[in-house]
């Protein structure tokens, strides 16, 4: 089998806390939360299955962009990788799982609130199917201070697959500021 294997998670769920960040002497950041995956409704009673709880740690940007979401906002996590941590206890070997996260945007639902299909829709789709624009896109339209700082911040949301129709009236409210009369 020719085919390298990645490790690379997509995860789409609510935070169960506000993160918690932490501040090493060397400057480094990490932020760490649990999230909540729903599993779906069952079929046949219609009752909703119990969340999955996942660890996520994220270092430096990544932290300070975790930081930006409180208890029970809704994110997608749209790069990330299984890590975990191993220690020994009593004597006996303990490991925990968790995602080291590099990428995490705001999600909203596009299915009534049953949010089973919106990780597949990261994985499988343009991650601009469901996310929506960060506080720091949104603070970095504000603070352009001319047409070409403007398009610099539109290019590079862009790059990172956030539809332009998802901050389009920011961006054009901004643009119009920046007309000089």
């Amino acid at each position: 089998m020719n085919d390298v294997v990645k490790n690379k998670v997509q995860i789409v769920g609510n935070l169960g806390k506000p993160p918690e960040l932490k501040t090493f002497d060397s400057g480094s950041r990490v932020a760490e939360v649990n999230v909540a995956v729903s599993q779906g409704k069952n079929k046949k009673t219609d009752e909703w299955n119990p969340s999955t709880w996942i660890t996520i740690k994220a270092w430096n940007d990544a932290a300070d962009s975790l930081m930006q979401f409180d208890k029970g906002d809704r994110v997608a996590i749209t790069e990330s990788k299984l890590s975990h941590d191993e220690w020994e206890r009593d004597g006996k070997k303990q490991t925990k799982l968790y995602l080291t996260v590099f990428a995490l945007e705001a999600a909203t639902s596009n299915n009534g609130g049953d949010y089973t299909q919106d990780a597949e829709q990261v994985a499988v789709a343009s991650p601009t199917t469901i996310v929506k624009p960060s506080a720091a896109l949104l603070k970095a339209i504000a603070n352009a201070e001319d047409d070409a700082a403007l398009d610099a911040v539109k290019e590079k949301a862009l790059a990172k697959g956030i539809a332009f129709e998802s901050f389009k009236a920011e961006y054009d409210a901004k643009a119009l500021e920046l007309i000089p009369f």
